[in-house]
């Protein structure tokens, strides 16, 4: 589904990504900390639109290695307006 959510035909990614956002409740960090980058940033994507508690996933996903889930998790906040995360926001940024 990781794949198929970065496909080139929109419709194609769409659909992966919603099957993935059904599997997003039942993943661990430490799981999804060892995926590969690409899958990661999907897996962000995909947290958020199952509407999981952010609390056990932002602070992590916003010290990740890759820039792309760091901004995928910055969306998350901002999409979410989680306010509450702006301390965590500011200190990943500076």
């Amino acid at each position: 589904m990781f794949e198929l959510s970065r496909d080139e035909y929109s419709f194609i990614a769409s659909v992966a990504l919603l099957s993935l956002r059904r599997l997003a409740g039942d993943w661990k960090l430490n799981e999804l900390q060892s995926w590969p980058d690409a899958d990661r940033i999907e897996a962000v994507q995909a947290l958020k639109l199952a509407g999981v508690n952010p609390e056990p996933w932002v602070d992590a996903l916003l010290g990740d290695k890759d820039a792309g889930v760091q901004f995928e998790t910055l969306r998350w906040i901002a999409d979410e307006d989680l306010s509450f995360y702006l301390p965590a926001v500011v200190s990943c940024v500076t």
